[in-house]
């Protein structure tokens, strides 16, 4: 008997076994699900009014989930109120801390933080508004935000709310009423009160519902939006724009040289000497450190037992200006000089027209140049030419220096030629010195292209105001072809008086530029697809600016033109009419 039932549990058992293993197969057909969950219902209902709870309550169609809702929901008027969320299988509850404030209309934009288990379908256009009182408010402001610069719209920008009589901005506090811009750039802020409002747009980087000013691009509307109606199509650009007031951090001696660091940039500086003892050997040198949040000063011709009172004026990108008084005093140090170098423009490389301009930037000051004896171009070893130089123009800190040259288009082609007909003179004594010299010379000459140029800054060009000489540079660069690139012409009708025309690539990178005028000319372009900028100078200062924030200055005007254009090979586009 035991056999028999002990033969019949593993027979049992088998079947068991086998039965399971057969049913682990691949689940096969039906189609992805792309239907994301519908709302069925909310408490409160949508729209409803003197509501007292502290608990809203989702349900859905299906199982959900939900998507860090505790930093990404919207909720306007924005009152910090904390709240815990449950979820059961088809419905979400937000239990809140507090009471909602009184005679209050608000919403929630629940923006992409609720979806399907399954495929992480998002709950679409989720939004829910109540009022703790008898009413709902119901202005609404809408626009669009762009890049103040190409005029794109910005997706998820944030839009932010605040009352007219706040002291605080986007920099300080976060939003009373804010939302995020969609796909297009658009946006929309509703159920608001009857009043007076400041309104700013600024891309969260960080996601802390303030501005970064250093780094996250940002603007505003200067006017304060007097609320009685619906506002719409307010478009605000944006940009980068470092508002922050300028501060000298600290000033001491660092090495054998005396630095002066801020909290940000400058653009420019200049020094003023107050001290009365008025020493015949003290000189200033300074320039700006590689960061530009420093002012470097170096010790030329100083009594190191001395110091000196002077007054720093520093100027940022924005205009912001600060004068400190501090006492420069140079010691002696064992610390090593950094080395002196600088940067060239055209870099290595590039293509050049017969008339070019150089700019030379360099790590410290000046102090001696033999540009003029120097500079010159050199095909090889062997053979070297003078550049004819137009002008030489340094920056005031002897940093910069911008050279405007010529340089012979046929030089390679005539040097060639001039060693052949050498050679050639020599046939009839091919073993002398002179023969194999230009022999040799010409045989590295028809090497090179006819198109190919290199300048050459010999060592000791440039003496820094440490003693130390620059380096050998050699620029490898080609002349443009001009059969290889297109012409454009136009015309331009305008009311403004003061601007600057752009010609830009379709990835909005500058090509050249030139000022406002009624008719225009860009020669040598590259084949491709461009179009124009215009910055407009709106109160004709004679500079285009991005606008400060803080003392609400808008940025001036940019104009873009509406289409893009193509430049062909050896064709000159012209008729271009721009009005604007």
């Amino acid at each position: 008997m035991k056999n028999i039932l002990l033969s019949a549990f593993l027979a049992c058992y088998a079947f068991i076994l086998y039965t399971s293993c057969a049913s682990q197969q691949p689940v096969t057909g039906g189609a992805k699900d792309t239907i994301p969950p519908t709302l069925l219902e909310s408490y409160p209902i949508n729209k409803s009014i003197n509501f007292k709870d502290q608990k809203i309550t989702l349900v859905f169609d299906e199982f959900i989930k939900e998507d860090q809702i505790k930093t990404k929901l919207i909720i306007t008027p924005d009152d910090q109120n904390k709240f815990d969320v449950v979820i059961k299988k088809t419905s979400i509850t937000l239990d809140f801390e507090n009471p909602f404030a009184d005679s209050t209309t608000y919403t929630l934009n629940f923006n992409s933080t609720i979806s399907d288990i399954t495929e992480n379908n998002d709950a679409e256009n989720i939004i829910l508004a109540f009022s703790t009182t008898t009413y709902i408010d119901s202005l609404s402001i809408a626009g669009s935000i762009i890049d103040l610069l190409t005029h794109e719209p910005i997706k998820e920008a944030t839009v932010a709310l605040y009352q007219a009589n706040d002291t605080t901005d986007i920099f300080n506090k976060r939003p009373l009423y804010f939302t995020k811009t969609a796909e297009d750039g658009t946006y929309s802020i509703e159920n608001l009160k009857n009043g007076k409002y400041r309104l700013y747009a600024f891309q969260d980087k960080n996601k802390n519902n303030l501005c970064e000013p250093n780094d996250e691009p940002h603007g505003f509307i200067a006017d304060t939006l007097a609320l009685a109606y619906n506002i719409d199509s307010l478009t605000i650009p944006i940009t980068r724009n470092d508002v922050r007031p300028l501060a000298q951090l600290n000033s001491r001696t660092s090495g054998i040289y005396f630095e002066s660091r801020y909290n940000k940039p400058l653009k420019d500086f200049s020094v003023q000497v107050l001290d009365s003892l008025k020493l015949p050997n003290w000189t200033i040198e300074a320039n700006l450190t590689t960061d530009g949040r420093g002012i470097v000063f170096y010790p030329v011709s100083n009594p190191k037992k001395d110091s000196l009172q002077i007054a720093i004026t520093s100027i940022d990108s924005t205009y912001n200006q600060t004068i400190d008084t501090t006492y420069l005093k140079f010691t002696s140090s064992k610390r090593s000089i950094p080395p002196f170098t600088f940067t060239t423009i055209p870099t290595k490389d590039e293509q050049i027209l017969e008339k070019t301009t150089f700019t030379l930037s360099f790590t410290k000051p000046v102090s001696k140049n033999y540009i003029a004896d120097s500079m010159r171009v050199s095909i090889d070893t062997l053979v070297q030419h003078p550049i004819k130089i137009d002008t030489i123009i340094w920056n005031n800190h002897k940093t910069r220096v911008t050279i405007n040259t010529q340089i012979d288009k046929k030089i390679v082609a005539n040097q060639k030629l001039r060693y052949q007909q050498l050679t050639d003179s020599l046939q009839s004594d091919t073993s002398s010195i002179d023969f194999n010299r230009y022999s040799k010379i010409k045989k590295l000459l028809d090497k090179v292209e006819d198109s190919y140029t290199r300048v050459k800054l010999p060592k000791g060009t440039f003496f820094s105001v440490d003693g130390d000489t620059s380096y050998t540079e050699n620029i490898p660069l080609k002349f443009i072809n001009s059969e290889e690139r297109g012409i454009v012409r136009g015309t331009i009708s305008t009311d403004y008086t003061n601007y600057t025309l752009q010609l830009i690539t379709n990835k909005y990178k500058v090509v050249s530029s030139q000022p406002g005028t009624s008719t225009f000319e860009f020669k040598n372009i590259p084949p491709g697809d461009y179009t124009f900028r215009i910055l407009i100078d709106d109160n004709n200062d004679g500079v285009w600016s991005t606008g400060n924030s803080l003392k609400r200055i808008e940025p001036e005007s940019v104009y873009i033109y509406p289409e893009f254009f193509n430049v062909r090979e050896n064709w000159t586009l012209e008729n271009i009419e721009i009005n604007f």
